[in-house]
């Protein structure tokens, strides 16, 4: 049987409950012409959807469906200057809709699905459609393997730290306060709920608090924030309150896939913002090494199904399904930001039999995604997906790149390639992106996504722990794998050296290096992880363990020139003098003394025979001394 083909005969095509966005071209009035409008949104797809869950990758709310209402994101021209008068507008015009909130070009309200055509005249609206939904990542013994009781030894726990989780729900976080939890966390929630409230456990996810329990595990010093979303708008809210209460590092434990996967759009947006402000932020690199497939646009004979593989076949194979279990899928395509003018379904077939496609749910959605899931609801062994083209247009397109994502948990049994499988938004440059190894054993786990990005850029950047244990039972997925990296981000931070009379605060260009220098090789593929296994750096105080130690000031130094000073105990010779080195945290050497130097009271200056300084960075200031044990410090050099 061949898939229902939606041609130019849209009344067929009606009758066969296959298109759900007729009635826009029905509407009574004159309406913007230039807003594109999800036809997900249609009153007749709605009246069906209140009935079913979600599909894959929206954040469809059958509650509110049920009352007559859609939760919809707005799209605009521009940042929204004035949400004041944007929120007058939707009061005035629609009295029954509710104003969510805003970030950046989004806005975000619950529209009565009778008024939908009426949201259509916002002020510079651009797109009107269902918002993308988030996907968790998740599928504590990694404390040793970070070596972080060697911080705890030396008293840095994270204290003075703040941590922010930003995360899908924290479901029974009030029971785990002082125990797996610090006593005291800040927590905000912008997962709006279908009675116009919020709601912290995000409709009972736990998956946020088992982030929170491993980050307390490693820095259980560190101050925590706990805020969660259900929608990109709420995300862009809950970072923006995370930064506003001091949060230093974020961890972020999710993956979403709207956005062109090379570092920009929207969702990389949010981030990006976080890190131009500073923040350290921290993300699961996604759990679709095993479930995922790319490839190009390729239709030969133009019949609409894209050839999957090397022998130009049409279906790729999803292997046995027995009665009740489910299929996930998720299709991406490099049309970005917006892709009305192409739109592919994905379609499970059985045999030579069509079963459903992700059209019934997202008609001709403006964005390149689809989704789809189904329940078998018998037992098979035939069960295959195809990729269709649902527009009239069947001419070739060129640079099209194309990529599926199991969003099930099971491998692809044919055709899989973790190359590129990485999640957004670990694919932002600034972003330190974790996979996972299993702590027992130190190997790669096989789901962990790895890179590279569609820019081209290594990653994940580092590797750490998953398959740990929390209150929740073993808690794994690079989900788990993020927050260890975060936790020891925060013992960084707390160890960080002092210098002068202020404590130095490393940037995130610092704890790249850090981490960088001291994470362990590990024999991968080249492209499965770019520094290696996370272990943390030695303390300063490990660096430098003799009755010899000296401070540097200032430190952070502006213009090249320290001076030592002796630690408390220790009184050196009036003439002693010796050797010093600085080095890169990789262990190059950048600058010498080149003979002995006075080391008491003189200025020591940086600059080579040309005069000019090292870049600003972090640096190993090494002294060697005649009666001396050569001893260690970190230097920061500042622009």
């Amino acid at each position: 049987m061949r898939a229902p083909h939606r041609g130019s005969n849209r009344i067929i095509a009606l009758l066969m409950g296959l298109i759900p966005g007729l009635w826009m071209v029905l509407l009574a009035g004159p309406l913007p012409a230039d807003v594109i409008l999800d036809p997900g949104l249609a009153k007749t797809h709605l009246a069906k959807a209140r009935h079913r869950n979600a599909p894959p990758g929206l954040a469809d709310d059958t509650a509110l469906l049920k009352q007559g209402m859609v939760r919809c994101r707005i799209q605009l021209a521009a940042p929204l200057a004035d949400p004041e008068s944007a929120q007058t507008w939707l009061s005035e015009r629609i009295p029954n809709a509710l104003w969510e909130g805003s970030w950046g070009r989004w806005a975000q309200v619950v529209c009565p699905i009778d008024d939908i055509e009426q949201l259509m005249g916002f002020p510079d609206a651009e797109i009107i459609a269902r918002p993308p939904s988030p996907f968790p990542q998740s599928q504590s013994q990694g404390v040793e393997i970070l070596k972080a009781p060697a911080y705890w030894n030396k008293g840095f726990n994270g204290e003075d730290v703040s941590v922010a989780v930003v995360d899908v729900g924290f479901y029974g976080y009030t029971y785990m306060l002082g125990t797996e939890l610090p006593k005291n966390v800040k927590v905000r929630s912008f997962y709006h709920t279908q009675g116009g409230g919020v709601d912290i456990s995000g409709d009972h996810q736990d998956h946020g608090l088992l982030v929170a329990e491993i980050i307390h595990d490693i820095a259980p010093g560190a101050e925590l924030l706990l805020t969660n979303f259900g929608t990109l708008t709420e995300l862009g809210q809950a970072v923006d309150w995370a930064i506003a209460e001091g949060a230093q590092i974020i961890n972020h434990s999710v993956g979403w896939f709207d956005g062109p996967r090379d570092g920009t759009g929207e969702i990389a947006s949010i981030a990006q913002a976080a890190l131009d402000q500073g923040v350290i932020w921290i993300n699961s690199a996604g759990n679709y090494g095993e479930g995922h497939w790319n490839g190009s646009y390729l239709d030969q004979n133009r019949n609409g199904f894209l050839e999957l593989d090397d022998i130009d076949s049409e279906t790729i194979a999803l292997g046995s399904y027995r009665t009740g279990r489910v299929v996930s899928l998720l299709l991406w395509w490099s049309r970005w930001p917006e892709s009305s003018d192409l739109h592919l379904d994905l379609q499970l077939w059985e045999g030579m039999d069509f079963i459903v496609s992700s059209y019934a749910e997202y008609g001709f959605y403006p964005y390149a995604i689809r989704g789809l899931a189904w329940v078998a609801d018998h037992d098979t062994d035939l069960l295959t997906l195809k990729i269709y083209r649902g527009d009239d247009e069947l001419e070739p397109v060129s640079d099209l790149h194309i990529e599926l994502f199991r969003l099930d948990g099971q491998p692809f049994p044919e055709g899989n390639d973790p190359a590129g499988s990485l999640i957004i938004p670990a694919d932002v440059p600034g972003v330190i992106a974790v996979g996972a190894v299993d702590w027992q054993t130190g190997a790669l786990e096989r789901y962990s996504s790895w890179g590279p990005t569609l820019s081209g850029l290594k990653k994940p950047e580092i590797l750490s722990s998953a398959n740990v244990a929390t209150s929740g039972g073993a808690f794994s997925g690079t989900s788990a794998s993020s927050p260890h990296v975060a936790g020891a981000a925060a013992l960084l931070q707390a160890a960080a050296p002092r210098g002068g009379m202020s404590r130095i605060i490393w940037t995130l260009d610092d704890i790249r290096r850090l981490f960088q220098r001291a994470a362990e090789p590990i024999v991968l593929n080249e492209n499965a992880v770019d520094w290696g296994v996370a272990v943390l750096p030695l303390t300063p105080e490990d660096l430098a363990e003799n009755e010899q130690s000296f401070e540097v000031h200032p430190n952070p130094s502006r213009d090249g020139s320290v001076t030592l000073k002796w630690m408390e105990g220790f009184q050196p010779p009036e003439e002693l003098k010796g050797a010093l080195a600085l080095y890169d945290v990789t262990g190059r050497l950048i600058w010498t003394s080149r003979g002995p130097v006075p080391l008491t009271g003189h200025p020591i200056s940086f600059r080579n025979s040309h005069g000019a300084l090292p870049a600003a960075g972090t640096y190993w200031l090494k002294l060697t001394a005649p009666g001396l044990r050569s001893a260690t410090r970190i230097v920061l050099l500042r622009d």
